[in-house]
């Protein structure tokens, strides 16, 4: 498991209190994750699809997207491509 500092350079699915977001980290400071290839996931359809098969229902790609920490769930790695196409 890594460490939330450890995540710049990687792909990841975030949970937060609301949606998710799947991006690749830029970099982690002062209490906020910044994403870049971001989209926002509305829904993810079964969730251990999603996470298997790289699959989502609705995808809306947003470019560049910051995330308070205080406001995650959970974060995920993300094994597949990052959406480009809203769905």
């Amino acid at each position: 498991m890594k460490k939330l500092n450890e995540l710049v350079g990687t792909k990841v699915l975030i949970r937060t209190l609301s949606f998710y977001q799947v991006g690749q980290v830029e970099s982690i400071d002062q209490g906020f994750i910044f994403l870049s290839s971001a989209s926002w996931i509305p829904d993810t359809g079964r969730f251990s699809d999603c996470l298997s098969k790289g699959t989502f229902s609705e995808v809306e790609p947003v470019g560049e997207c910051i995330v308070n920490l205080s406001a995650l769930c959970d974060v995920f790695p993300w094994k597949h491509e990052l959406p480009t196409e809203q769905k």
